[in-house]
């Protein structure tokens, strides 16, 4: 079993079907201690990533989750927001990796 974030969430995934399973259930403190060692290694994992980013390697990724693609990482190319008017307001759109955030502001 490899140990990066694809793993864990298979695991979690798992045990979610085996807690839903009416016929041959989780036990619930199995369940619940599955729970509290994920959220322990996702809690080491945000260490990890907030010391990368003040250490300056914040685009490394880390043993368990590795970095963008190249080519993912220049899709993060961002350009500046954009204003109009509209009937009832205005209307900012900024382009974000993998779409667009829209925000209306109602008159």
């Amino acid at each position: 079993m490899s140990n990066d974030i694809h793993a864990l969430r298979a695991v979690l995934f798992d045990t979610l079907r085996s807690l839903k399973d009416r016929d041959d259930p989780i036990d619930i403190e199995r369940a619940r201690a599955i729970n509290e060692t994920a959220q322990v290694i996702i809690n080491s994992v945000k260490l990890e990533i907030d010391r990368a980013k003040i250490a300056g390697g914040g685009d490394r990724g880390t043993d368990f989750i590795p970095v963008l693609p190249a080519a993912a990482q220049g899709a993060q190319q961002i350009s500046v927001a954009a204003e109009r008017q509209t009937q009832h307001g205005m209307e900012t759109v900024t382009p974000i990796q993998g779409g667009v955030v829209r925000r209306h502001v109602l008159r």
